[in-house]
C-alpha cells in the first residue's frame, strides 16, 4: 500500500469512527423519555446537555481540522478552551430542547462533520497547528477533539441516563 493510499485509509477510518460513535450516541437516546433526557446527573449535566455539547463541538472541531489542513504555515494557533463563551452559549441555548430536536440537530452536525473530514485531502492530514496543549497535526486534532472526545461523552451520556458506561 502506498503512503497516499495509507493516508486516505487513515482519514476514512477516522471519519468512520466519528460516524460510529455518533450512531451509538443517537441509539442510546432513541427511546429515552423527555424527563430522563433532561434530568441532571451527578456531574451537573443531563443527557440533553451532552447532546447539545456534542452537536456543537463536532462542527467546531471539524472546521478547525479543515482550517489547519488548508494552511501553508504550521505555526499558527487553533482551537479554544473550555471557558469559550460561544461553546458555553451553544450548550445553554440548546439543552432544553426536546429529545427529537436534539437528536435531529446532532444527526445534522455529525453529517456535516463527517463530510468535512472526508473532504480534507489525504496529504493535508499531516499539516499542523499550535493548540494550548502543543503542536498537533490534523490527524492528532481529530483523534483528540473528535474521536476521543465523542467516546468520553458517550460514557458520560450513559452515566447521565443511569446505564452502564459501555455496552
Amino acid at each position: 500500500m502506498t503512503e497516499a493510499a495509507r493516508a486516505t485509509a487513515v482519514a476514512a477510518g477516522r471519519a468512520r469512527m466519528v460516524e460510529e460513535l455518533g450512531a451509538r450516541i443517537l441509539a442510546t437516546v432513541a427511546a429515552v423519555p423527555e424527563e430522563a433526557l433532561h434530568r441532571e446527573a451527578e456531574d451537573g449535566w443531563s443527557a440533553a446537555h451532552v447532546l447539545a455539547h456534542v452537536a456543537e463541538f463536532v462542527r467546531y472541531w471539524a472546521s478547525q481540522a479543515e482550517t489547519v489542513a488548508a494552511r501553508e504555515r504550521q505555526d499558527l494557533p487553533f482551537g479554544r478552551t473550555h471557558d469559550d463563551p460561544e461553546r458555553i452559549a451553544a450548550i445553554e441555548e440548546r439543552w432544553r430542547e426536546g429529545g427529537e430536536r436534539l437528536a435531529s440537530g446532532l444527526r445534522s452536525a455529525l453529517d456535516q462533520c463527517v463530510a468535512t473530514l472526508r473532504g480534507i485531502p489525504e496529504e493535508r492530514w499531516r499539516r499542523a497547528g499550535v493548540h494550548r496543549r502543543g503542536r498537533m497535526t490534523v490527524a492528532e486534532l481529530v483523534d483528540r477533539f473528535l474521536v476521543e472526545h465523542l467516546a468520553e461523552h458517550e460514557t458520560q451520556l450513559r452515566r447521565a441516563l443511569g446505564g452502564p458506561d459501555r455496552e
